[in-house]
């Protein structure tokens, strides 16, 4: 401890680098042993604490593991805040915006192989797919969905489904980049190739909706 830093910055901040000592020893072992086979115990060992400190942070594994898809999906505040754009924004620019960092988001390492463990899990702890989907596929779909209810109280477009047109945008995006990742085990895309495949997302649903 420093002398410009008080003992609770201190506290604060050891509690901090344990916390992030957790989260990175829970992500080897559920990527190493799978959902069902990772213990409290097998993360206190890769992280170097005691079980009694993961305890002090996180109720139980699936508490723990649910915080490590809200760390790999946090979005830029600026993109998912569905106030974040005014509805005279023009669609195409917005949509390419949304899309660009989805399409980061979804072809991320991290991503991936936090899907990989879900999947495998999916029938025995289904919670988990849900805890991926609201807190990284929902923040975007709201976004968009929000900016189309905003420019259809406007009158400047006629969307009977805002939430599906929303859906199925970012549809057009994953389709396309999430299996390749996820199956085949291809590099990331670059910046290049995700525009190409936002840019024709983009495309389809103006030819759709005119938005």
């Amino acid at each position: 401890m420093t002398r410009d830093m008080t003992l609770d910055e201190f506290r604060t901040r050891q509690a901090e680098t344990k916390r992030c000592a957790i989260l990175e020893g829970a992500q080897r072992v559920f990527l190493r042993d799978g959902y069902e086979r990772a213990t409290i115990q097998k993360i206190a060992d890769e992280a170097g604490v005691s079980t009694r400190t993961i305890y002090k942070h996180f109720d139980n594994k699936e508490a723990l593991f649910i915080r490590l898809i809200r760390e790999a999906a946090r979005a830029p505040a600026d993109v998912c805040d569905p106030g974040s754009l005014c509805c005279d924004e023009p669609p195409a620019w917005a949509l390419r915006r949304f899309g660009m960092d989805y399409a980061r988001l979804v072809t991320g390492d991290a991503w991936r192989d936090l899907l990989r463990v879900i999947i495998a899990e999916a029938g025995r702890t289904p919670g988990l797919g849900g805890a991926l989907f609201e807190h990284g596929t929902c923040p975007y779909a709201d976004a968009v969905r929000a900016y189309l209810v905003r420019r259809r109280g406007r009158g400047l477009v006629e969307i009977p489904d805002e939430k599906l047109a929303a859906t199925q945008f970012l549809s057009m995006i994953n389709g396309v980049l999430i299996w390749p990742r996820l199956l085949m085990n291809t590099s990331a895309p670059g910046d290049d190739e995700l525009a190409a495949v936002v840019e024709s997302a983009v495309g389809v649903f103006l030819a759709r909706y005119g938005a």
